[in-house]
């Protein structure tokens, strides 16, 4: 008996890239924070213990660092070193696969909305991270403009002119 005769044939699926669903893009950088804390950031807790006393009191602590301003110049210099780590963090993973690693678990992925992807995009897209002001504020602004949105993209990626996106398949 002939089994291919009683195959129906194949419908082809068809693909389509559409913005990336919040809670996708949301799991997606939670997956990329624990990364960064665990690997990147983990090193520079045990230099931060010894910097600070131990309290949990925070009017002490501040208090601590007003009074030692060394302290503060050393907790300052770990902020830009570890900022600028996950900055690089996000800018190489997405310059060079459009994608970070809580994106691909996530199987979305960094387009850009002009040509190729360029690094300095990828720099623009995580100056959030910047624990300075005024780049603290998009802490604030990212997820408001990325809930208000029609695209569905944050301020940054309306700046440095990338999206994220997913494919569909129907």
């Amino acid at each position: 008996m002939n089994h291919s005769a009683n195959k129906m044939p194949k419908r082809k699926k068809e693909v389509s890239i559409q913005p990336a669903k919040l809670w996708k893009r949301l799991a997606a950088f939670i997956i990329d924070l624990f990364l960064i804390n665990l690997i990147l950031l983990s090193p520079f807790s045990s230099l931060t213990k010894e910097l600070l006393p131990e309290t949990t009191d925070i009017q002490e602590l501040f208090n601590y660092v007003q009074e030692n301003p060394e302290v503060a110049e050393s907790i300052n210099l770990i902020r830009i070193i570890t900022s600028g780590l996950a900055i690089l963090y996000f800018a190489i993973m997405e310059r060079f696969f459009a994608q970070t690693v809580g994106k691909m678990v996530m199987h979305i992925r960094v387009k850009s909305l002009t040509e190729k992807l360029r690094f300095w995009q990828c720099v623009a897209r995580s100056l959030f991270f910047i624990p300075f002001f005024p780049f603290g504020l998009f802490w604030i602004i990212e997820p408001v403009s990325l809930l208000f949105n029609k695209d569905k993209r944050r301020t940054l990626e309306l700046l440095s002119k990338t999206t994220v996106t997913e494919e569909q398949v129907s």
